[in-house]
């Protein structure tokens, strides 16, 4: 039987993508393009645990309603791309199935060194050109180029990925899939755990003192990551939030 991700890849018209999603293909065509996606958001603040303020974009409910079911396909995809490589998941913890932040937190359980470090501006960084490129031209996916501009056009809005979307999450687990795994290889040579959840990374050790891999230097408010590390982050097209540098890294006891 073919698996979801198979049948997404043989889809060329927006009828395909609709009966695959299982809505009615006027439906989609009538809240996508004629109502139009930009227009079927409501904006509000909620305040980050700094201050800032942290903008939502929540679509009506036929947008939200279309929005879900692509979250349940590309999910179903991811699982079939992880199945294909024979890997299990123990690194993206944020808006996967049977993960939490409560399972994240345990893989960094009795270590002796936490660093914590944020990703900056993070669904901003996630544009329409970049969605749309990622399901054309990323091996696992492939996809016919009509299907790669509805699957952006349903996912961005003011041409980012919106904090509010159901889709939003997995999309940017799917598209961070490979440098989770660089990373994460990185730590596991060097002795270290790593974990994901959305735009927080963790990663710890019980090693006297982070590897040079990780941390290359630290003094008491200051760390410098190692340099694949780091480049590896912004090759990927991604930068660190500089505000959190100087406290990033907790000893949690001696042993």
């Amino acid at each position: 039987m073919p698996t979801r991700l198979e049948k997404l890849k043989k889809c060329t018209s927006k009828p395909d993508f609709a009966r695959l999603l299982g809505v009615d293909p006027v439906f989609l065509t009538r809240v996508v393009y004629i109502r139009n996606t930009e227009k079927l958001y409501t904006e509000f603040k909620i305040k980050k645990k700094n201050g800032d303020d942290r903008i939502i974009s929540a679509p009506d409910k036929e947008l939200k309603e279309i929005q879900s079911k692509l979250s349940k396909l590309l999910l179903d995809c991811l699982d079939n791309i992880r199945s294909s490589l024979e890997i299990d998941n123990n690194f993206s913890h944020g808006f996967e199935r049977k993960k939490s932040i409560i399972s994240n937190a345990e893989k960094h359980k009795r270590k002796k060194w936490i660093l914590n470090i944020d990703l900056k501006n993070f669904f901003d960084e996630f544009n329409y050109g970049r969605v749309r490129g990622y399901f054309l031209k990323n091996n696992y996916f492939s996809l016919n180029e009509n299907i790669c501009n509805l699957i952006a056009k349903i996912a961005c809005y003011k041409n980012k990925l919106p904090q509010g979307s159901p889709c939003s999450p997995v999309i940017t687990n799917l598209i961070l899939l490979s440098l989770d795994r660089r990373l994460n290889q990185i730590c596991k040579n060097s002795g270290c755990t790593y974990t994901r959840y959305a735009d927080g990374i963790t990663i710890s050790t019980n090693k006297s003192i982070f590897p040079k891999k990780i941390i290359s230097s630290y003094e008491e408010n200051s760390i410098t990551l190692g340099k694949k590390f780091i480049n590896e982050i912004i090759s990927s097209g991604f930068t660190l939030n500089e505000k959190k540098l100087g406290y990033m890294i907790q000893l949690i006891g001696k042993k």
